[in-house]
């Protein structure tokens, strides 16, 4: 067999391109089961450490995510909250972190069941949620947080 004149090329890898995970979170893959089980048990443990009365500020801003995407995704028409369980659940938070700032640590059976109806709308919510739809929502969330347009979020207990 006769050799070729042309040397082969050398392998050169390229880099990876930065834009390309922005595209790919923009795409209609869900959100794998094992991210919404982490943050399932996050936000359950929160709403537990708030019902004992011993909440930390970690455990208080997931529950405010949570609502504060929640929020987002019933404005988008993602997700339906005829019950009006978001601003109930809001109310109760204001009315708690009121209440620990006093020096208070007990929770209202009422409080408590906002925040419970909180967890079971959230996890409905997040259930078909897809990549693309998540990050849309924070961006959504980042914008009204940064126009002041959250109530919830400037109530963190100190």
């Amino acid at each position: 067999m006769p050799k070729s004149s042309k040397p082969r090329k050398q392998y050169k890898p390229h880099g990876i391109n930065a834009k390309a995970h922005v595209v790919a979170m923009m795409g209609a893959a869900a959100l794998h089961i094992d991210d919404r089980t982490v943050w399932a048990l996050a936000l359950d443990s929160a709403i537990t450490s708030v019902a004992q009365g011993k909440a930390s500020q970690q455990q208080w801003s997931c529950i405010f995510a949570a609502a504060a995407l929640l929020e987002d995704l019933v404005k988008a028409g993602k997700a339906r909250d005829p019950d009006d369980i978001v601003r109930h659940a809001e109310d109760a938070c204001i009315a708690i972190t009121t209440r620990y700032r006093l020096g208070q640590r007990a929770v209202r059976a009422q409080e408590l069941a906002d925040l419970r109806a909180l967890f079971a709308a959230w996890s409905e919510a997040t259930a078909d949620m897809t990549q693309g739809e998540k990050f849309l929502a924070e961006q959504r969330i980042v914008r009204r947080m940064e126009c002041g347009q959250m109530r919830v979020l400037e109530q963190l207990p100190q």
